[in-house]
């Protein structure tokens, strides 16, 4: 297993920044009390960050819209993740709540304002890339 990010990437944002958090034994199909708790306040925290305001003029996001230009991706026709959960909040439309480990990682992008994803490695065979 690996994760590779293309060397495109670090060419045109010298400055990008990758994590990676490999979590073993979690059963996706219990319910997590706490975990749904932390998405609901992330949810309640956006709602009120966000309103009356466009998130795409937002400090906080405005670096990822810049990178995605950067990439020659324009982040008025596709916004990163980030972006695409806050401005779901901001109009109202709140966030369904998938399954823990994916509810997990929108609460924590939601908390820091960070893009993440995650993926279920069972069925990976190659490695994840950043393309």
């Amino acid at each position: 297993m690996h994760f590779k990010v293309e060397q495109e990437i670090f060419e045109k944002l010298p400055n990008a920044c990758f994590g990676v958090v490999v979590a073993k034994g979690i059963d996706n199909t219990k319910d997590y009390p706490q975990i749904y708790d932390w998405l609901e306040e992330g949810i309640q925290t956006a709602a009120q960050r966000f309103e009356g305001k466009k998130v795409k003029e937002e400090e906080g996001i405005l670096p990822y819209r810049e990178a995605f230009r950067a990439l020659g991706i324009n982040p008025n026709k596709y916004m990163c993740s980030i972006e695409a959960l806050f401005t779901r909040i901001a109009k109202g439309k709140g966030m369904p709540h998938i399954n823990p480990v994916v509810d997990l990682g929108n609460a924590v992008s939601l908390k820091y304002t960070l893009p993440m994803g995650a993926h279920d490695l069972k069925d990976v065979t190659e490695g994840i890339s950043v393309r």
